[in-house]
């Protein structure tokens, strides 16, 4: 890959002309579906593993992007292109152009729908605000007359019952995850339901994962860590942090304010307590 400016140009050689998601040819660490294959869910205990999908919803900067790219190929290229075709070996080459707005574009579309996932979980407790402004950036994909409905669900009337905004919300989510709807392709010996392939990017893989974690329940959450609020896949229940380094700062956070809260109090009770000094007149009169 090559950075240029806003320009990411990827580069991508001896890919197979008859291309299906349970190919081997890309080594483990760089295979997006290959890896969120693997993840060993259990979503009626909320046991899972870290995905690749929750890495790019985490990018927090370009280089972030720019490493996800480096990675696992473009999101959506704006412009792609053959360069060569190896017909005795039924592999080809292609050029691709992610641009980084376009990119961080993307970013903020995904991230905004896992987050109203998330959300959403909590039924009648879940925060409306979070809610209203995750819709925003879902909105953002242009999905159809809910693109409005999204953008204006900060402006319901708080009396509303919070139903309306979940359902808001689930219609949101749908049409936008209807954009990529998987298709059936043959794999080690079954017929299986697998993100539609795009020469384009992996867009279609990733919101592929987001539909498997909205329609499995499938454990995910944001980090109560004041600092991170890193989206993460949850361990075991009651799990609040997206590692232990997370926990620790926070526990460390909480120690000191509270402590911090205990030492002022005390002070400024010696300070009460403390009796004034005398005055130069107060020790005058008491000579006398």
């Amino acid at each position: 890959m090559e950075a240029k400016g806003d320009l990411l140009i990827v580069r991508g050689e001896g890919r197979r002309i008859l291309q299906s998601f349970g190919s081997r040819d890309l080594p483990r660490e760089e295979d997006l579906f290959g890896q969120y294959l693997h993840l060993n869910w259990n979503s009626s205990k909320g046991v899972s593993i870290r995905g690749p999908h929750l890495e790019f919803a985490n990018a927090n900067d370009d280089s972030d992007l720019i490493r996800f790219v480096r990675r696992y190929g473009p999101v959506f290229a704006e412009k792609w292109e053959i360069t060569a075709v190896d017909q005795r070996a039924l592999t080809y080459s292609l050029e691709a152009h992610q641009g980084l707005p376009a990119l961080r574009h993307e970013k903020q579309i995904f991230a905004g729908a896992l987050n109203t996932i998330i959300e959403l979980r909590l039924g009648r407790r879940a925060n409306r605000s979070i809610i209203a402004s995750s819709l925003k950036e879902v909105a953002r994909a242009n999905i159809g007359p809910f693109a409005a409905l999204a953008n204006s669900a900060d402006e319901l009337n708080p009396k509303d019952p919070v139903s309306l905004m979940l359902s808001i919300g689930h219609a949101a989510l749908c049409n936008l995850l209807n954009r990529y709807p998987p298709m059936l392709q043959h794999f080690e010996h079954t017929v299986v339901d697998f993100p539609c392939y795009e020469e384009k990017g992996v867009r279609s893989v990733l919101y592929y994962m987001l539909r498997q974690d909205y329609l499995h329940d499938h454990g995910l959450g944001v980090c109560s860590r004041t600092d991170c609020g890193a989206f993460f896949a949850i361990d075991r229940y009651g799990q609040r942090f997206c590692s232990p380094r997370c926990s620790q700062l926070q526990r460390q956070r909480d120690y000191w304010h509270e402590k911090g809260t205990d030492m002022r109090k005390a002070r400024q009770e010696a300070k009460r307590k403390k009796p004034m000094p005398k005055t130069r007149n107060a020790i005058r009169r008491q000579a006398y």
